[in-house]
């Protein structure tokens, strides 16, 4: 019988979440979900701030073909599966779907995938239009629409019929606007997906969009605006949106509100009066862009293909191709013409020292096979020995920096860099800008590395060889948004295909970024009171200033600091991709296999489960495996004291290890360390090959120091300023969260037996004997005595995992605790 230490492990997400570089090309489409049922969340989609989506590890693999479906494989992995139409998709080798592209006769492009092993089914229409078409008398309109589309159809004129039917069906719906698209999708129980589809299908046929409904969608509509007013990455956005070229459809507010929708509907009249030309334009903008040629839809269901091919055909045939064939061109800069680089400081509403330096850039989606972003992205957010990040850490001036490219865009590719600043690097700044576009300097006069690229693209291979399975929704909402941009064949692979290395394209991408084309953007509580401008829609108060000449050739010429210079090669890059002999009885077992336990004994207790090949298994194995140890100490939460103390030194430990392990990250493996109940949870994840050299990386320096009685790397004065003031902050901010999050947080003090509140943990940071010392004599009893409880789970035999367990305890050198002390 499994404890609860397994229980919680074989619920946890074992399969390992690969850590990214922190750097690369924008990856899936994100969009807002209450996660709920029904109708859903409905959200419009906001340009990415600062930190962006982590680069997904994806590979794909290919199985039995049906029917007049075939199959072709190349060397490096990738397949093209041919379906009866001639059409092909590239997919890996570890990939079980199978999928046919087609075209209907109306013009609408449809990708069908057949997973019979699928839980769930989906789909996601994704609409070649969005917030940058809204007339400039309704801003909004676009996402205005997004609402009423689902208020019923001529064949369900039902206007709650779709959301019934998938609550009644364990279903969710949602929507989101982004610039130039909208994303509409569902998900449900795979046998009533063909009812769902057709209900689904009517809003692009025939919708209703009814007056009555009107009213109540822009109300709708005005409330996720209110949700939004206190939200400091919407109020970002609208700030960056609001400094750009008036004569860009950048420039408009994109979500809209009661008044851009229905004049100032709160004076006089009734709101269907304010309404009424609201409506009109409504139906004006869905006949001219609600286009089948627009459209791309994506279904992802349990059936045959000629199944989902046939019901596609009956339900989408008659979407109509009224209106403008093909989407709208913005031949308009970003930036206001002649604008140089400016300097914009703003106040938040959570307490934050963020610095952001971003660059408008020419579209990049068309070049996907050169990765040009990716390869700059790479490097600038690099955080190696020799990195701008690291080195700016050692100075004590940030906590993090990130670095990436939206290239997911027609009209322009955006790249930024953001940092979050310490107390000292905000009243520093001019000596972080010096040193980031020295930085830049290096990277550009080393000219475009080959085997940077080609590091890249190897890893690149490998993650999409070897991804991991995800849930259909997410699918076919990435896919759909990847239709409107990729060829078909490249609706997989697009993100992962590195094809030509190109130094000259890298070269003009590198030379675009320069000091005298950057908007660098401020935002701290420090500024209030002393900006002079505030934004129109959100109110946040800031102010503008441009750079002058002399800080401009000051950046363009320094000297390079010495401590700046270009990474080394990945020594984690995985090369034993082979997998371990399979346990019969598990094979025999099937699904039905549980955990072994390996070692029981005084302090230290072992579980272990292969993952191997079995008669209706729905993924394939993976060269990869998942560590999990809970190492119990009684000391690690006894008090808030020493809750606060724990945390601390799992931060200060996780920072310290960042440059030497965050190459283990960009090749597909994972670490980390924090407080779990009564102790630390340690976890390591990812290729077999470089798991155990990397649980050992992250361990050895773990309490020798401490036993040596010698200075720890992680000690550092400063570092543990900056880190004790992140913590206080986030602590701070969480009075700042959502009721929902707040209530929660009250829940859990009143129903776990130890669960400090913020209040408490915050009085215990501000107590002045809270000192580093006090952290390090609290790591030293911390792991003095303990109790180990590990799993081992993935392509791995039990001498790997004995290895695992043995690597953590000498590293420990702990005296063991007893079981029945763990509660």
């Amino acid at each position: 019988m499994m404890d609860r230490f397994m229980e919680q492990a074989m619920r946890s997400d074992a399969r390992g979440r690969y850590v990214s570089a922190k750097s690369g090309e924008a990856g899936d489409k994100e969009m807002d979900d209450d996660g709920g049922t029904g109708k859903g969340a409905i959200g419009i989609k906001p340009r990415k701030q600062g930190v962006l989506r982590p680069f997904f590890v994806l590979v794909i693999i290919l199985v039995l073909a049906t029917g007049a479906s075939w199959l072709l494989m190349n060397e490096d992995g990738m397949g093209f599966l041919t379906g009866p139409k001639g059409e092909e998709v590239q997919k890996s080798k570890s990939d079980l779907k199978l999928y046919q592209h087609f075209t209907l006769p109306n013009g609408l492009a449809v990708l069908a995938i057949s997973d019979p092993s699928a839980d769930r089914a989906a789909a996601s229409m994704d609409v070649s239009v969005g917030s940058f078409s809204d007339p400039a008398s309704f801003p909004g309109l676009a996402h205005f629409l997004e609402h009423m589309l689902f208020m019923g159809s001529e064949k369900y004129p039902d206007e709650n019929q779709y959301s019934a039917f998938l609550s009644q069906h364990g279903g969710r719906s949602n929507a989101y606007t982004a610039a130039e698209n909208t994303n509409y999708h569902f998900d449900i129980t795979p046998q009533h997906l063909d009812e769902a589809l057709d209900i689904f299908a009517q809003f692009f046929v025939a919708p209703l969009l009814r007056e009555g409904s009107t009213a109540r969608e822009v109300k709708a509509v005005e409330n996720e605006h209110a949700k939004n007013l206190q939200s400091d990455g919407w109020r970002a956005m609208q700030l960056q949106k609001s400094l750009s070229n008036p004569a860009h459809p950048l420039h408009k507010f994109s979500t809209g509100n009661l008044n851009t929708l229905c004049g100032n509907a709160n004076v006089t009249g009734t709101m269907e009066t304010h309404c009424h030309l609201t409506r009109k334009a409504l139906h004006a903008f869905y006949k001219t862009h609600y286009n089948a040629k627009r459209m791309k839809l994506v279904v992802h269901s349990t059936a045959p293909l000629a199944h989902i091919e046939a019901q596609v055909r009956g339900s989408f045939a008659h979407v109509p191709t009224h209106g403008n064939v093909h989407p709208p061109i913005w031949s308009f800069p970003v930036r206001p013409p002649g604008s140089k680089a400016r300097f914009i400081k703003y106040v938040p509403i959570r307490e934050q020292r963020l610095l952001t330096i971003s660059w408008n850039l020419p579209p990049l989606y068309r070049h996907f096979k050169y990765k040009v972003a990716s390869y700059i992205s790479h490097l600038v957010g690099h955080e190696s020995k020799g990195s701008l990040a690291a080195l700016l850490k050692r100075r004590g001036l940030i906590e993090s920096l990130s670095a990436g490219a939206q290239t997911d865009q027609r009209y322009g590719t955006s790249f930024e860099v953001s940092m979050s600043l310490t107390k000292q690097g905000l009243d520093s700044l001019s000596q972080v800008l010096d040193l980031f576009f020295q930085y830049l300097k290096v990277l550009r006069d080393a000219g475009a590395l080959e085997w940077v690229w080609q590091e890249s693209a190897d890893l690149s291979a490998l993650h999409f060889r070897f991804q991991e399975k995800r849930d259909p929704s997410s699918v076919v909402v990435n896919f759909a948004g990847n239709l409107q941009l990729y060829p078909p064949k490249y609706v997989i692979s697009a993100p992962y295909t590195y094809e030509t290395f190109d130094p000259a394209m890298i070269g003009k991408v590198m030379g675009l970024l320069t000091p005298g084309k950057a908007d660098i953007l401020v935002a701290s509580k420090d500024y209030t009171g002393q900006v002079n401008a505030k934004e129109a829609i959100y109110g946040t108060p800031y102010s503008v200033s441009a750079v002058d000449a002399e800080t401009i050739r000051r950046w363009e010429n320094s000297k390079t600091d010495p401590e700046l210079y270009l990474v080394k090669p990945n020594a984690f890059v995985p090369h034993d991709l082979s997998l371990f002999k399979p346990d019969l009885q598990a094979v025999r077992l099937g699904k039905e296999a549980t955990p072994k336990k390996l070692i029981e004994k005084s302090g230290v207790r072992l579980w272990f489960k292969q993952d191997v090949e079995f008669k209706g298994k729905n993924w394939p194995v993976k060269p990869r495996v998942n560590v999990i140890f809970q190492i119990t100490s009684p000391t690690a939460d006894v008090t808030a004291r020493a809750s606060v103390l724990s945390s601390l030194f799992a931060m200060l430990y996780t920072d310290s290890l960042v440059e030497t392990t965050y190459d283990a990250g960009a090749a597909g493996l994972s670490w980390s360390m924090a407080p779990s109940g009564d102790g630390i949870r340690l976890s390591v994840a990812g290729y077999h090959d470089k798991v155990l050299e990397l649980l050992n990386t992250v361990t050895k320096p773990l309490v020798a120091c401490l036993k040596a009685n010698r200075q720890c790397d992680w000690a550092n004065q400063q570092r543990y300023l900056s880190i004790r003031d992140e913590l206080k902050r986030g602590l701070e901010n969480s009075h700042k969260s959502p009721p929902y999050t707040r209530a929660m947080q009250r829940v859990s003090q009143l129903l776990e037996k130890r669960v400090w509140s913020v209040d408490r943990l915050l009085y215990e940071l501000s107590l002045p004997d809270l000192t580093l010392d006090a952290v390090a004599s609290h790591a030293r009893v911390l792991f003095d005595r303990v109790f180990i409880e590990g799993f081992v789970h993935g392509n791995a035999d039990e001498a790997f995992a004995r290895k695992a367990m043995d690597t953590l305890m000498v590293n420990l050198g702990s005296f063991p605790l007893p079981g029945f002390c763990i509660r």
